[in-house]
């Protein structure tokens, strides 16, 4: 009668520690800080290359674009492809000021200044990417770039 107390205690201690939030496995992927930053170091380096899709395979399905060109964000895909056709055919390079990154539960924010150089032109903005884990792969769901006053 004791070892059966005993056991039914054991089982119900692992079942309270098991349902405790903070010590539950909850399946939360977080990333680390250079693991975070990759997602962003692969988006920048798929620009230069002059591959509109290659580009548009990092965002999610259903995903928001706020160019700096643009009063509104894209939402509709095709929209969005024939925004980027346009601006890699410029070759663009993106060059980092002061950024901070977050990771939390299955997403990544990274924010900032950046300086966009395309098609002869320079344009200093603040930026907003949204990252989301989408069964293993990390996609934009979010992406707002707004032009800063010279």
């Amino acid at each position: 009668m004791i070892a059966k107390t005993k056991t039914a205690l054991a089982l119900a201690s692992l079942l309270a520690l098991a349902a405790t939030p903070a010590l539950a496995d909850t399946g939360c992927v977080k990333l680390d800080q250079a693991a975070a930053k990759g997602l962003f170091d692969k988006w920048a380096a798929a620009l230069p290359g002059h591959n509109a899709d290659l580009v548009l395979a990092f965002y999610a399905d259903g995903h928001s674009f706020k160019p700096h060109d643009r009063d509104a964000a894209l939402t509709e895909r095709t929209a969005i492809r024939d925004y980027w056709t346009d601006f890699v055919d410029g070759t663009p390079r993106v060059t980092l000021g002061e950024t901070t990154v977050t990771a939390d539960c299955g997403k990544v924010v990274k924010s900032g200044v950046k300086t966009i150089a395309v098609g002869g032109e320079e344009i200093r903005a603040t930026f907003a990417m949204e990252f989301a884990d989408n069964g293993g792969t990390w996609l934009i769901t979010r992406h707002e770039i707004t032009p800063m006053a010279n």
